[in-house]
């Protein structure tokens, strides 16, 4: 036989760390949060100050990221509108040549 810790009392210890650090990250989680300023907490919209540099610039944010989006899907819309008029063009065409190779 060998002298190796047999798994029953390697899979309590694994478990006792994992317990041990899980202890440990909760209240360093907690003790952060309590060292916190109160400023971090919350913004100035949140607070109500809509008229500050904050909440302007937030809102400024938000039309910008607006416009990307909507510029990116106009240019999808303008991709399918494009394929359809030129499937619309060509399918005369095409019918066209194959009546002619019928006759």
């Amino acid at each position: 036989m060998s002298n190796a810790e047999p798994p029953v009392a390697a899979g309590r210890m694994r478990a006792a760390v994992i317990r041990h650090s899980s202890f440990v990250i909760r209240h360093f989680l907690l003790l952060a949060l309590l060292c916190a300023p109160g400023a971090a907490h919350a913004c100035a919209v949140c607070f109500g100050n809509s008229d500050s540099q904050m909440a302007k610039g937030m809102l400024a944010g938000v039309f910008v990221l607006l416009f990307v989006v909507l510029s990116v899907l106009g240019g999808f819309v303008a991709l399918f509108v494009h394929i359809a008029r030129r499937s619309a063009a060509a399918a005369p065409e095409q019918s066209s040549t194959e009546t002619e190779g019928l006759k």
